[in-house]
């Protein structure tokens, strides 16, 4: 389960952050660390209230009319608040552009024993649905939930890294359960680069 890197790879997460932060910019006191990007409720959450001086509704309003975006795409889909907490969710064209930086700046990894561990059996399936047609991230909440848990695996270490290259490699697995035949096969047609970024997420290592 070896993935060998061409250039350093940003955090995709680290990245949503640097944006988030941008976007609230002269509005909340926002800093990278206070930023989730392991929220059950959306992709991204603020604690929005605790840290403005306007009502968080308006402090929210102003920052989405800044047009944030990531690596050169829009960021925000849909935004909410619960609980004092500015909630985001991502756009498919966030993905997509946090796609091509990991596809620009990873090689493949090597197709490895599927019947290993239920990560190498991730990494050989995606290696298999890789060579589909489809470009992008399609417009599937359980898929862009399974892509963005994979895309905190660079920035943790240790065990953290191992426990969500486990957990990544279950939600990209359990993607297909529950579909009807059409269903599955028209996922499966629409993966080719997700599949192809969620092998090098799932195998990433450090540059040497």
């Amino acid at each position: 389960m070896v993935s060998q890197e061409e250039r350093p790879l940003d955090s995709p997460h680290a990245l949503v952050r640097q944006a988030v932060c941008q976007m609230f910019a002269g509005l909340a006191r926002l800093q990278p660390a206070m930023v989730c990007t392991r929220t059950t409720a959306a992709d991204v959450s603020v604690p929005l209230a605790w840290h403005t001086d306007m009502l968080p509704a308006a402090a929210l309003s102003r920052a989405l009319a800044t047009d944030p975006q990531v690596l050169g795409q829009p960021l925000i889909q849909r935004a909410f608040l619960q609980h004092g907490h500015a909630c985001f969710f991502l756009t498919p064209q966030a993905y997509g552009a946090m796609m091509k930086h990991i596809l620009a700046n990873t090689l493949a990894p090597d197709l490895p024993d599927p019947g290993r561990d239920p990560v190498d059996h991730a990494i050989a399936r995606c290696l298999m649905l890789a060579r589909k047609p489809g470009k992008g991230c399609p417009p599937d909440r359980a898929l862009q939930a399974a892509l963005w848990l994979a895309m905190g695996i660079p920035e943790a270490e240790g065990p953290r890294r191992e426990a969500l290259r486990r957990s990544s490699a279950q939600a990209f697995l359990s993607l297909f359960t529950g579909r009807s035949p059409a269903q599955r096969l028209s996922l499966a047609d629409s993966l080719g680069e997700l599949a192809a970024c969620m092998a090098r997420l799932l195998a990433y290592q450090d540059p040497v």
